[in-house]
C-alpha cells in the first residue's frame, strides 16, 4: 500500500509517519532539513519551503495512486496570502493529483481549537475550520473516504491510537471529524 503525508517530517508528523512506513510505502512532503530525517524511512521526500509564496511552482515528486493520504502541515503566521496558499491552495493542488478511488482514504489533522475556545489561538482554529469544510467538499464530489482526526493533547505513545483510527477508517469516517479513540467529534462552526 502507498501513503502520502504532508508535514510529516518533525514532531507528531513524523512519529506517525514512523508507524505509518509499518503497512504503507510512504512519500513525504516536508519543511525541514534533509539531514533531519531518518535515512531510509520514505519512499520520495519533497522538500518545499512552506513559507514560499512560489510553494505551487514546486516539483512534487508525489504519485497519482495512493490509497492513504495525510494532511499534517501547519502554516505559520497569522492570517493572510501566504497561510491561505499553503493551507487551502496547495492542500488542493495535491488532491487534484491524485485518482480518487473508493478505498481510498483522505485524512486532514484537526485540532479542538476550531471551536474557538481559545481566542489566541483563532489564527490556527480557522486554518483547522477551512479544512474541515475542504473534506466536506471533496467527500460530496468524488470517491474515497474523507475525514478529519482531532488527537486531542497527545500524550506519549498516543500517536499509536491515532494510527489505529487510521487503519479503522471506513465510509462511516466520511465527512467526520473522528477522536483518537473512534468517537465523532462535533464542532459548531
Amino acid at each position: 500500500m502507498k501513503a502520502l503525508i504532508t508535514g510529516g517530517g518533525s514532531k507528531f508528523g513524523l512519529k506517525l509517519s514512523k508507524l505509518l512506513v509499518q503497512d504503507y510505502k510512504v512519500d513525504l512532503i516536508t519543511g525541514q532539513d534533509q539531514t533531519s530525517l531518518p535515512n531510509n524511512l520514505f519512499s520520495n521526500i519533497t522538500y518545499v519551503d512552506w513559507n514560499n509564496t512560489d510553494l505551487l511552482k514546486s516539483e512534487l515528486n508525489i504519485s497519482s495512486d495512493y490509497d492513504l493520504v495525510i494532511f499534517n502541515h501547519n502554516p505559520q503566521g497569522e492570517y493572510g496570502e501566504l497561510v491561505n496558499l499553503v493551507n487551502t491552495t496547495f492542500t488542493a493542488s495535491v488532491l487534484d493529483r491524485i485518482n480518487p478511488k473508493p478505498d481510498l482514504k483522505v485524512m486532514w489533522m484537526i485540532s479542538g481549537l476550531v471551536n474557538g475556545e481559545m481566542p489566541q489561538y483563532n489564527s490556527y482554529a480557522s486554518r483547522k475550520a477551512t479544512w474541515i469544510y475542504m473534506m466536506r467538499q471533496y467527500a460530496s464530489k468524488q470517491e474515497g473516504i474523507y475525514f478529519g482526526l482531532e488527537p486531542g493533547h497527545i500524550i506519549g505513545g498516543e500517536e499509536v491510537d491515532v494510527f489505529d483510527q487510521i487503519k479503522k477508517a471506513n465510509k462511516q469516517y466520511n465527512k467526520k471529524v473522528i477522536t483518537k479513540n473512534g468517537q465523532e467529534r462535533i464542532f459548531t462552526l
